[in-house]
């Protein structure tokens, strides 16, 4: 619903600063062709590679890797600059005009709680056919956290970030002969996304709490001989959340999760 969009692709100055599209590629690349430039003829042998898809898992970089076979490499990134407003102090990692980023431990932390898990085959309890497959499963987690020791003014006997009180996730398994149905149901508690247990988001939204939320899928699967059919439904319900607070690519700020979606795979075993 609604028009399309897409963000505004050219170079533009700001001040002393410059904005554009995949920035942080751009400026890896100028930095690796300024390198060989200056690198004179070495005693070695030097490849500079220019690689892609670093953020679905540096599948380029990987390639090369196994090709070139190098006894050391360097890898070259940008980051955003965290100086932003509604960052605490220990959270500037990086600020506009240094080069470097500097992390530490936030401090010492006791986590506490009890687990759980349990699965019924149904089926052998009622029915015992093998043509049915019939089971119910659940997990939980009760966890409780607190920092007990920081440099960090006002850390003390904070929450630890990204560690939610409640986990649960059950879910029903049937299946008749070739046919295969599932349904799981997930709920997450609310939790922090920052060692000050700020509850409201700063203007750049990578501080703040993250919410509670709920999630249900549903698959159905046909599977004859060495084909498998299967097709499902992602986020049923269609409700609207979100699962981090990212302070770099694809942010910074609120990464949403997608809403309710389908999908439908074809499979074939050679």
């Amino acid at each position: 619903m609604g028009d399309s969009v897409t963000r505004e692709r050219a170079l533009i100055e700001m001040g002393d600063c410059i904005n554009c599209k995949s920035l942080d590629n751009r400026i890896a690349v100028f930095i690796l062709i300024e390198t060989l430039k200056n690198l004179g003829t070495p005693a070695f042998d030097t490849y500079a590679v220019f690689t892609v898809q670093e953020e679905v898992g540096i599948r380029g970089a990987q390639v090369a890797t196994q090709k070139i076979k190098p006894d050391f490499g360097f890898g070259l990134d940008t980051t955003i600059a965290y100086d932003v407003p509604g960052a605490a102090e220990h959270e500037k990692i990086t600020s506009l005009g240094n080069v470097k980023a500097y992390r530490t431990n936030t401090g010492d932390a006791v986590l506490y709680g009890i687990e759980g898990t349990t699965d019924l085959n149904l089926n052998s309890i009622f029915t015992n056919q093998s043509e049915f497959n019939f089971n119910v499963f659940a997990n939980f987690s009760f966890m409780s956290s607190e920092y007990i020791k920081s440099d960090i003014p006002g850390v003390e006997g904070k929450k630890v970030e990204f560690v939610p009180e409640l986990n649960f996730k059950t879910g029903i398994k049937f299946g008749y002969r070739n046919f295969t149905t599932y349904i799981q149901y997930s709920y997450l508690s609310e939790q922090f996304s920052d060692s000050s247990n700020s509850t409201l988001s700063n203007l750049s939204g990578v501080i703040g709490m993250i919410p509670k939320y709920d999630v249900m899928d549903l698959s159905i699967a046909y599977k004859f001989k060495n084909i498998k059919l299967e097709a499902g439904v992602n986020n049923l319900l269609n409700n609207y959340y979100f699962t981090r607070r990212a302070t770099g690519y694809p942010g910074p700020g609120i990464i949403p999760s997608p809403p309710r979606n389908n999908y439908i795979t074809l499979q074939y075993k050679f």
